[in-house]
């Protein structure tokens, strides 16, 4: 009876994480694909200092949708606030290419423009997303323009993988040769499912020294070090926390020359 009850249990688990993957899959597709002139490109590109239209074409993981639910329940209060807000979509997929989950970014115009809405958790995933990566930036192919699917990357192909988003765009930016991935969150990085053509990774790192954020860094770069890759991690010597601050701060042409001297061996 035990060995049924778990098997039973197992399966509504995974109905219900289908279900979470379905919806998060539904709410993306709901998206608009092109976000030129909308609230996602000007919070970018006025906020975050990234500018896609540099880029020459958008990433397709990118939408935007005009309002999103948004609720978040304290559990130390009991308070639970409910609204909807304007949300920058991105897809996360596995390593197959299936779409798992759907990162939100809630947006709210100030007097500045457009910026993260004010509340407690402005960016949060739907659905489980272990494992996965949204595919930010595919670089350039052998030909020139778009480059091909990762699961088609020849071996010895070189990926950067940061953890959030606006890290990945930076990183593009300054280097639109490059295939760049975000891991959505830091405790993810290790777990982010790669094809064996990829034989080194580049960790795009956030300039923290808590021993614990370290420790995760660390234990990322063993994951994937253990996989047979090379790993090196990428920090940015321009000030401010992480790669997107440097960019804000000081522009792309000033941070492009820095990336090959700031990257080391792990």
């Amino acid at each position: 009876r035990a060995r049924r009850l778990r098997a039973e249990a197992a399966r509504k688990a995974r109905a219900d994480a289908e279900k979470m993957r379905r919806l998060a899959q539904g709410l993306w597709l709901q998206g608009q694909e092109k976000i030129a002139g909308t609230p996602a490109e000007l919070y970018m590109r006025d906020t975050r200092g990234i500018d896609l239209a540099a880029l020459g074409r958008q990433p397709r993981a990118l939408r935007y949708h005009p309002r999103v639910r948004y609720r978040h329940f304290d559990k130390a209060t009991g308070e639970e606030i409910r609204g909807a807000y304007p949300a920058i979509l991105t897809a996360i997929s596995n390593g197959a290419g299936t779409f798992i989950a759907c990162h939100r970014t809630y947006l709210a115009q100030g007097r500045d423009g457009w910026t993260k809405a004010p509340v407690p958790e402005p960016k949060k995933v739907l659905g489980d997303y272990r494992g996965g990566a949204i595919r930010i930036w595919s670089g350039v192919g052998p030909k020139g323009g778009k480059g091909v699917p990762i699961s088609r990357t020849p071996f010895g192909t070189r990926v950067y993988l940061s953890e959030g988003i606006e890290d990945a765009l930076s990183a593009a930016v300054i280097n639109p040769a490059a295939r760049v991935l975000a891991g959505v969150s830091l405790s993810n990085l290790g777990n982010v499912e790669l094809p064996d053509a990829v034989t080194e990774v580049v960790l795009i790192a956030d300039q923290d020294d808590d021993a614990e954020t370290r420790a995760t860094l660390d234990r990322a770069a063993q994951a994937h070090a253990a996989r047979g890759r090379l790993v090196r991690v990428w920090l940015n010597q321009r000030g401010g926390k992480d790669l997107n601050d440097a960019i804000r701060s000081h522009g792309r042409q000033d941070t492009t020359t820095e990336e090959p001297e700031s990257r080391r061996n792990e």
